[in-house]
């Protein structure tokens, strides 16, 4: 489980079922490049070269967060 804060506030804060869906299937149909997303509060940036997952707070400039791919993709998966 990641214990970081902001990421932890991501998935409680941003992750309704849409944002799962959109997530996860874009994690299914790419394996190499960067893609990011724009959500309420956070960004989202899809690593996939580097495997990691960067989570910005849109409202706390100095706010972010990196996390590894498959972590992000294994908690995704259990909402």
């Amino acid at each position: 489980m990641m214990s970081n804060d902001l990421v932890r506030r991501f998935f409680d804060e941003e992750c309704e079922p849409h944002v799962v869906r959109v997530l996860l299937s874009e994690m299914n149909a790419r394996s190499l490049g960067l893609t990011s997303f724009t959500f309420n509060v956070f960004n989202v940036t899809l690593d996939f070269d580097n495997s990691r997952v960067v989570i910005e707070d849109d409202l706390n400039p100095e706010g972010d967060a990196e996390v590894s791919l498959s972590e992000f993709r294994s908690e995704l998966e259990q909402l």
